[in-house]
């Protein structure tokens, strides 16, 4: 499964804004379907500026891609789509941070990883104070779900210098073994209390 940003409108058949299109194939690769619209809005929607999408199984038949989009509220938010035959169909389009409808700041460049047990978490960069709580910076914020993406839990900060610290955090990845160990990584100008420089360094922080 390939998942993408683009402009093109497949022949008239979407929209001409950024949206996620996909292709799947069956055989290591070798060759691909035609690519499709994976956002169920592609067709109707307009300026939204779909990207920074990813994909992942938990290798059981269950596909969860996510994306940032401008379509949801005047600020970017992070949206989902799930497959549960092995991407030949999509679910629609929704937001996966619960505060979508409500919140101000943007959230981008989301990545999603699964235990293949049952738990999925996504990480993603937002601009949003969680209403006050955290400061109004670049933060990583997380959410997960224990429903093959069917539902996630509120947004809430993985980075703990997202109340106190004065750099910006972007661009997290996050890996899990398997077996309740998760590490996520991501660059930041956070000097850490004055510990570390504020140039770009690699921050890290592990869930057991």
């Amino acid at each position: 499964m390939a998942v993408w940003a683009s402009q093109s409108d497949l022949d008239g058949t979407i929209g001409n804004d950024l949206d996620i299109l996909f292709t799947r194939s069956t055989d290591n690769g070798a060759t691909w379907t035609d690519p499709e619209p994976l956002n169920s809005n592609a067709a109707v929607d307009r300026y939204c500026h779909d990207g920074s999408s990813q994909v992942t199984t938990d290798g059981m038949g269950n596909w969860v891609a996510v994306w940032s989009s401008g379509c949801f509220s005047v600020d970017d938010d992070i949206m989902f789509s799930r497959s549960f035959d092995s991407g030949t169909t999509w679910s629609a389009v929704e937001p996966l941070n619960t505060n979508a409808a409500s919140d101000s700041g943007d959230d981008v460049a989301p990545q999603l990883t699964t235990d293949g047990a049952g738990t999925w978490v996504a990480v993603w960069t937002s601009h949003d104070d969680l209403d006050g709580t955290i400061g109004p910076g670049f933060n990583i914020l997380f959410a997960r779900s224990t429903d093959s993406g069917a539902t996630w839990t509120d947004p809430a900060p993985l980075n703990t210098t997202a109340v106190s610290g004065s750099g910006s955090d972007f661009w997290p990845q996050l890996s899990t073994d398997g077996a309740g160990n998760w590490v996520a990584v991501w660059q930041s100008t956070d000097d850490l209390d004055g510990t570390i420089g504020t140039d770009w360094d690699i921050l890290f922080a592990r869930s057991t």
